[in-house]
Parts: C-alpha cells; sequence; structure tokens
C-alpha cells in the first residue's frame, strides 16, 4: 500500500482522504509518465473542491497485511514463513530472514537454491484449517 512520507501532510490529507483512496490514485498514476498524484474531492454542503497535487517522491510503499508485497520494494516485517510468488507466477513457501552486522542489515529467503526463480511479491500465511475445531 501507498502511504505518504510526510506526517504533517499525511495528517492534513488523511482529513479528507481515507487510505486505500490515496494508495488507489498512487498505483493508477505510478506506471504513466506522471510526475504527482491528484487527489480531488467535493465537499457537501458547500460544494467546494479540495485538491492535493502532491509529488510521487512523497509516497512510500509500506506492508499490506491483506494483500500481496512486491518485492524487494516491500520486505516482511518480520522473519518467518511466506507465501511467495516468483517471477513466473508459481507460489511456494519461503522463510525470510535478517542479520545484522558490522556492514549493515542483510536480508534474504532461506533455502533459496539457484533454481528457483527471484521473488517478486510476498504475502502472509493464512491461518492453517482447523476442520469443524472450534
Amino acid at each position: 500500500m501507498w502511504q505518504i512520507k510526510n506526517e504533517e501532510l499525511k495528517k492534513t490529507v488523511g482529513a479528507f482522504f481515507t487510505d486505500e483512496e490515496i494508495d488507489e490514485q498512487v498505483c493508477r498514476v505510478w506506471k504513466t509518465d506522471s510526475t504527482y498524484v491528484r487527489l480531488q474531492k467535493y465537499v457537501q454542503p458547500s460544494y467546494q473542491t479540495i485538491i492535493f497535487e502532491i509529488p510521487l517522491e512523497e509516497f512510500k510503499l509500506i506492508y499490506n497485511p491483506n494483500g500481496w508485497n512486491p518485492y524487494p520494494s516491500v520486505t516482511p516485517p518480520s522473519e518467518g514463513d511466506w507465501l511467495v510468488q516468483d517471477k513466473y507466477g508459481d507460489l511456494t513457501i519461503r522463510e525470510f530472514h535478517v542479520t545484522y552486522g558490522p556492514e549493515g542489515c542483510d536480508k534474504w529467503w532461506e533455502n533459496t537454491p539457484s533454481y528457483y526463480p527471484e521473488a517478486v511479491a510476498f504475502r502472509a500465511l493464512p491461518e492453517p484449517y482447523t476442520g469443524n475445531k472450534k
């Protein structure tokens, strides 16, 4: 999901637009030649128009817990097993790890042999099936 980086701007825009509306508009223009996102809404009962034009560089991708996340633009928020899609559309369960050392932070998918294509997206695993247990 796309989010505004600047907290003050995010708060101001958030008074008129939901996170979903902002994300939808950023997604629409992201693959175009546009350099900004235009958010527009008619406000009733005054019939005024609210318009924000925000440069694309003011947005960042954040982890979406309910959907697919593009990798490596977004990385898993925690270590563990994730449902991963590769560049061919195949799905596997892979384990994600993070290590910190003198050279910085290193992030990788566990057990990714060379014959596994690179990951392009990931999402959380669903809860295990429990049958009729409650």
